[in-house]
């Protein structure tokens, strides 16, 4: 069991590596303006994803875990050929000619790799397979490394690797669904169940582009309101500061079923202490290092990683809808990044609207006292931010 366990750790520790480094080696390689455009394409990737997936990824661990239907596999694949066809004609059909260097050719092919690999992932995390779910994610990081390098080379390289890779993609999932048994007797073309599928799915869809959205949107605006300089060092920070996402990434994928069935007082003692020993790293390091990117990128990863965690004890309790209606205004605030100027009030605006989103999850997966009750730790963290700062 232990050997067991720290094989699941050396894989995904070196899993997460790869995650970690395929920028910063494009960074060493081709220099800081085509690691900026590696992650913006990857940030504007991860906002299209949900749209694509039509939340089927959230919707499979409700329905294999807690419904345990099987029926949902078949119309769970299904999408995925559907949407991997879309990203190909998307990526071909709208330029009518091979661009790849810009922003556009390379997050439409990262996006293509995110999908497939999140899909067959998530597969896994439902097993608590630590070692297949992350060498799983670690794929598209690895392929769209290959392509940029491609792409430099020669652009024509890099459209064919990407097609290759699609029409792989395709033949995989079109294998799958033929021949695995748990699906029953199904042709790819029996729709009975999709509509009810796709409802839940929208509603785990809504609520995980909301948190997407407002993790990423700010991540996606740095190179707008920066310097490729300053765009360098505060990507450079929000990477090691993800460290901590990889660290809770492994305890999700090593208890996602226990982490999927809760109870309000489990929820209560993981929340605080996460945010205790949050709390005290932040103001020591509010206090020895001076630098508000390193400062804002820890504060802002760990709000990044209470969204997510949050997020499947939304799902879980079909809370979607709830969620959705109290924070849908944050939809028309992102818009206010587009006149920001300064980092500072960038950092702030961002980190506002993680708070109140995570207040709205915290409202619904518990209740009002409770939530404004575990948010007094997010809240404390964000007002020393701008006490140091200001």
């Amino acid at each position: 069991m232990m050997n067991s366990g720290i094989l699941s750790f050396l894989v995904f520790s070196f899993s997460k590596l790869v995650v970690f480094s395929s920028p910063l080696i494009v960074l060493s390689l081709l220099g800081s303006e085509s690691y900026v455009l590696t992650e913006q394409a990857i940030s504007l990737a991860l906002l299209l994803i949900p749209l694509l997936n039509a939340g089927m990824t959230p919707a499979y661990a409700y329905y294999v875990i807690e419904k345990k239907d099987i029926g949902f596999k078949h119309n769970f694949y299904r999408h995925l050929l559907i949407c991997i066809f879309i990203l190909l004609l998307a990526r071909f059909i709208p330029t009518g000619q091979f661009e790849s260097g810009g922003v556009y050719g390379v997050f439409i092919s990262m996006a293509m790799f995110l999908l497939f690999f999140g899909f067959l992932s998530i597969t896994y995390k439902c097993k608590n397979d630590v070692k297949r779910s992350s060498a799983l994610d670690a794929c598209p990081y690895i392929l769209i490394f290959v392509f940029i390098i491609l792409n430099y080379i020669l652009p024509i390289y890099a459209e064919v690797f990407v097609l290759s890779l699609g029409v792989i993609f395709a033949f995989i999932t079109v294998k799958v669904i033929n021949s695995n048994k748990s699906f029953l007797p199904r042709s790819i073309f029996d729709f009975s169940g999709t509509l009810s599928y796709y409802k839940k799915g929208f509603r785990c869809f809504i609520v995980s582009w909301l948190a997407i959205a407002v993790v990423v949107v700010p991540r996606s605006f740095i190179p707008e309101i920066l310097t490729v300089e300053d765009a360098e060092n505060v990507y450079l920070c929000m990477r090691a500061a993800a460290v901590l996402v990889f660290g809770f990434q492994f305890l999700q994928i090593s208890f996602f079923t226990k982490l999927f069935g809760l109870s309000r007082s489990g929820l209560n003692i993981l929340w605080c202490s996460f945010w205790m020993a949050g709390s005290v790293i932040f103001f020591v390091a509010l206090l020895f290092v001076e630098s508000e990117f390193i400062s804002w990128a820890y504060l802002y990863t760990l709000l990044w990683i209470s969204v997510a965690f949050l997020e499947l004890q939304v799902n879980r309790k079909s809370k979607e809808w709830n969620v959705f209606f109290l924070s849908f205004f944050i939809i028309p605030l992102l818009l206010l990044f587009f006149y920001i100027r300064s980092f500072f009030d960038f950092s702030l605006l961002s980190l506002f609207l993680l708070l109140f989103y995570v207040g709205v999850q915290l409202r619904w997966v518990t209740d009002l006292r409770l939530g404004l009750s575990l948010l007094i730790f997010p809240i404390v963290n964000s007002l020393l931010y701008w006490v140091f700062y200001a």
